[in-house]
């Protein structure tokens, strides 16, 4: 990837935490978090430009590299390999195993 790309990649992705934007995100994830673990809440999930990957290899998503996109992660999607997970690490905050 070229830099200008991934600075282009890096600021598209830094503008889905402005407003409104966020506050929407983070109503669909406590939504979805009342019913499943999210991705979001792993500590094990690292954004990676618009993508989000598993830090310990887990493949997540569909794309070649296993990855998922962060609009995903952000409405609270998860995919089921996150589901099954006994190394999912849910933050302070997190839902179900978080007990928030």
């Amino acid at each position: 990837m070229t830099k200008l790309k991934a600075k282009k990649a890096y600021n598209k992705a830094i503008a889905l935490f402005d407003e409104p934007e966020a506050s929407e995100f983070a109503k669909l994830r406590i939504e979805a978090r009342n019913k499943r673990r999210v991705t979001y809440d792993c500590l094990n999930a690292i954004v990676d430009g618009e993508r989000v990957k598993c830090n310990i290899g887990r493949h997540i998503g569909r794309a070649a590299d296993g990855s998922m996109s962060l609009v995903s992660v952000l409405s609270g999607r998860s995919s089921s390999v996150c589901q099954d997970c006994k190394d999912y690490c849910a933050d302070a905050e997190g839902g179900i195993d978080g007990n928030a």
